[in-house]
């Protein structure tokens, strides 16, 4: 059926190097931008962190059964959407330890200059959390979502987290 992907799920083809997003960028033009680009840029995000539910931006991808099964069955997918997430921690400035069974998400080095980007009132960033915690959760790897929540978690009582933004995230890993 991947063989078949380039007509019926671009999003496929965009994550197997194949394919380009709505934007005409590979995914590697993509993770290759600077944590300015990833911020400043809002368009990607529904591509690197796909959902069932229908963006505001066009041609961004919805996820059907097919395309999670998809991404639950095939080791690349799996591999290429950790490498997403691996970026977009990075971008928020944490870390993951998935060496053992036991996902660490911890704060990196980089975490008190990139919180400055982040962590404030209403900012859209908590929406973009919202999404990757849900789509890690909707395409199999509900351990990371976890992981990424409970790092999350610790943040929220250290930090001027809005409790809204908060309560999603609690929802999006249930």
């Amino acid at each position: 059926m991947i063989n078949d992907s380039k007509v019926l799920y671009p999003l496929i083809d965009f994550y197997l190097g194949k394919g380009k997003d709505g934007c005409g960028r590979t995914i590697n033009e993509v993770r290759n931008n600077d944590l300015k680009w990833l911020e400043d840029t809002h368009n990607y995000i529904q591509w690197l962190f796909p959902l069932r539910e229908k963006s505001q931006y066009v041609n961004a991808p919805v996820l059907d059964n097919k395309q999670i099964e998809l991404f639950k069955e095939n080791p690349l997918l799996c591999h290429e959407l950790l490498l997403s997430f691996k970026l977009i921690l990075n971008f928020y400035g944490f870390s993951c330890d998935d060496k053992t069974s036991n996902i660490i998400i911890m704060k990196s080095p980089s975490f008190n200059d990139r919180k400055e980007i982040w962590i404030s009132s209403g900012n859209h960033n908590y929406l973009r959390i919202t999404r990757v915690i849900k789509c890690l959760s909707i395409l199999g790897l509900e351990n990371y979502a976890q992981a990424f929540f409970e790092c999350l978690q610790q943040v929220f009582i250290e930090e001027n987290i809005d409790k809204v933004a908060f309560q999603y995230w609690k929802q999006a890993v249930n």
